[in-house]
Order: C-alpha cells, then structure tokens, then sequence
C-alpha cells in the first residue's frame, strides 16, 4: 500500500492485494482519494478485482464527521461486483452495502467502534447486523 498527502486536505492511495485460495487466486488492485475540510472526512475508493480472468469493479464511498479528539460518526455505501468465499470455492457476485459507523474515542490509546447496516450480496446472502468492538491503538 502507498499513500501520499497533498495540499489542501486531499489524500491519495493505491495498494495490491492478492489471495490464494486451493482451487484460484484473486487479485485486488486498489485507488482511493480522501478529501478533509473542517470536521469532515469524504472518501471514494475504486476496487478492481481479477478471478479467473475476469475484472470485476467495485466503489466504495464514505462521509463522515468528527468530533473530540479521534472520535468520528459517518456512512459508508459500496456497490459493485466482489469476491466472495462460498463453501470451499470463490465465486464473483454483485454487492451493495449501507452502513452507518462511528469511533468513539475514550481514552488516549482506546476507543469504542460500532456499526449498523445491510450488505447484499448478490443472490449469495443479505447480512444485517450491528458491530460493538474495542479498540487498542500502538
């Protein structure tokens, strides 16, 4: 993964990620921009992923705002085609996700996170749920 920082609040981000699986590989090529201005944070990331010859796309897109020192609440949509592991094999579906997340920071190492939303994935599966976790950063 590299990112680079430039003027005026604007991120930019690649990375490569590659997954070997017994029976194929998948390939993930990453490109993501980030945009912060005030207490706001928006960022678009374009997915393109290789299996079995074929490149499937995929977006991802959030904003969120912070508050305190750390602490931020946001919603996330992503859309488009993935991989996903269905029993012993992979298989490239179409997904669309809302979720609505937040960090609260607590303590200067510690944080609570949380989620609520729906991932669709395709005629694979619809997942709705809500994430509590606790955070320790190094």
């Amino acid at each position: 993964r590299v990112q680079r920082t430039f003027a005026h609040g604007w991120i930019g981000g690649a990375s490569l990620r590659t997954s070997d699986y017994p029976d194929t590989r998948v390939d993930r090529l990453a490109l993501g921009v980030e945009r912060y201005w005030s207490a706001w944070r928006a960022a678009y990331t374009f997915n393109l992923t290789r299996l079995r010859g074929t490149h499937s796309p995929g977006h991802d897109v959030r904003i969120a705002r912070a508050y305190g020192d750390g602490s931020e609440v946001g919603i996330q949509f992503a859309f488009g085609r993935e991989a996903a592991l269905v029993g012993t094999g992979v298989v490239a579906s179409d997904v669309t996700a809302a979720i609505l997340f937040g960090r609260h920071v607590f303590a200067p190492q510690w944080s609570w996170l949380w989620n609520v939303g729906v991932i669709d994935q395709g005629d694979l599966y619809t997942r709705r749920g809500i994430g509590v976790g606790l955070e320790r950063r190094f």
